[in-house]
């Protein structure tokens, strides 16, 4: 066996190695220069603060700077042994084949012990990373209600109206206020008080399209982004979410009562900056406080109006189980085999919500309410889906907005009364 072969094999398995090993490094590499780069800069004339905690920024970047000498260190380390293997070979005889054998079989020994220390410090920056994650979700989430927080609203508050800018793309705000908070924390405490908090951002966030955001704005005020929709529509947003909130009675332990908000609605106009859409949402807000309360106004521009309170956008409890099919297009009414019972949590004029054990692979349904002659078929586009809570099983709130009425013949409409009553 030729030693100038195993010299050839083993260097095209090194040369593989290093080179992802290299590229580890500088990915490494690159995330120390961001962190570090993030981090604030420090004076060289600065007083030192060797006793003050380090700040999370700069844990990660001491981390990355350790974990990158450890990874300079295994390569160093591997390519000293490497040299001593290249040299036992050099001096070995060609005519020896069980001491060039025996020189390979350490080689893959030393790449096998790099490749284990590599693996070791990748799992390290995973779980970095997760912790780096977690942080930074954690930094634009209100600890109370797990809306999004101040610093997120104002984040994405600007993204929106950039594209209103480039694109005209429209955004409308709401500001929502729970009337008379005050109140409910004098008279029933602060639990209570932080209980009805997370119960009205509940009822936002399970209102609302995926792409919408709610947050809370401060105190007993939320704030909600509205993208691509123009003041009509939000105008129904605004009225529908204050309808319900007041049509429910809030419960916590022995405490039942009624709980409502006031709410500001505006859109973007002109060259809108955030502030003066923030400024006239709440000269909304401030006109439906100073005109009784559990209303909404909207402001045009030019002033604030009411908004005229309307009970079909109101959704009402409605737990019971529905036949729903998946909606492919059409006119015509799904076969009876396509509908499955799934249960309902409210309904309104405008549309229906149910609770299932995962997200719809569809967009939109064809629900089947009522029975007999007064059955009536009508498709619900899917508007938002929701997760319930974060613990496992996970259950997903499912809101749709009736969009068209499908009509059958009265034959079909009785033969498939004959195959539900046989399932």
């Amino acid at each position: 066996m030729s030693a100038l072969f195993i010299m050839v094999v083993v260097n095209l398995m090194l040369g593989a190695l290093l080179g992802a090993a290299g590229m580890y490094g500088v990915q490494v590499w690159l995330s120390r220069q961001r962190v570090e780069a993030a981090s604030p800069a420090t004076p060289d004339n600065a007083p030192s603060t060797a006793q003050a905690p380090e700040s999370p920024s700069q844990q990660q970047a001491s981390w990355l700077t350790a974990l990158m000498q450890k990874v300079e260190g295994d390569l160093n380390r591997h390519a000293f042994e490497v040299d001593e293997i290249a040299q036992e070979l050099g001096d070995t005889s060609p005519d020896d084949p069980e001491a060039i054998l025996a020189a390979a079989a350490t080689m893959l020994v030393a790449n096998r012990r790099l490749q284990a220390d590599l693996a070791m410090s990748q799992q390290e920056v995973e779980q970095q990373r997760r912790k780096a994650d977690a942080l930074a979700a954690e930094s634009r989430t209100d600890a109370l209600t797990g809306l999004p927080n101040r610093r997120s609203f104002d984040e994405e508050l600007l993204r929106r109206i950039d594209q209103w800018r480039r694109h005209k793309v429209p955004v409308s705000l709401l500001l929502v206020d729970i009337d008379r908070f005050k109140q409910i924390n004098d008279r029933y405490g602060h639990p209570v008080g932080d209980a009805a908090l997370k119960w009205v951002a509940g009822l936002q966030a399970s209102s609302l399209r995926q792409m919408d955001l709610a947050a809370r704005y401060g105190g007993e005020e939320f704030a909600v982004i509205l993208p691509g929709i123009k003041l009509s529509d939000a105008s129904n947003v605004a009225e529908r979410l204050r309808g319900t909130i007041a049509a429910k009675k809030f419960q916590e332990g022995e405490h039942e009562f009624p709980v409502t908000v006031s709410i500001g609605v505006a859109m973007t106009v002109s060259e809108d900056q955030p502030a003066a859409l923030i400024k006239r949402a709440d000269e909304a807000l401030y006109a439906a406080k100073h005109n009784g309360r559990n209303c909404a106004f909207l402001h045009d521009g030019g002033a604030a109006m009411q908004i005229k309170p309307d009970q079909n956008l109101v959704r009402h409890a409605f737990d019971t189980l529905q036949q729903v099919a998946k909606y492919g297009g059409g006119t015509g009414i799904p076969p009876p085999s396509a509908f499955v019972a799934m249960r309902a949590s409210d309904i309104s004029a405008k549309g229906i919500s149910f609770v299932c054990d995962s997200p719809p692979d569809c967009q939109a349904f064809v629900v089947r309410l009522g029975v007999g002659e007064k059955a009536r078929y009508m498709v619900a586009n899917i508007a938002n889906v929701t997760a319930l809570s974060q613990d496992e099983p996970v259950q997903y709130r499912v809101g749709c907005a009736f969009v068209a009425r499908l009509e059958a013949d009265d034959a079909a409409e009785a033969a498939e009364e004959r195959d539900l009553v046989a399932c």
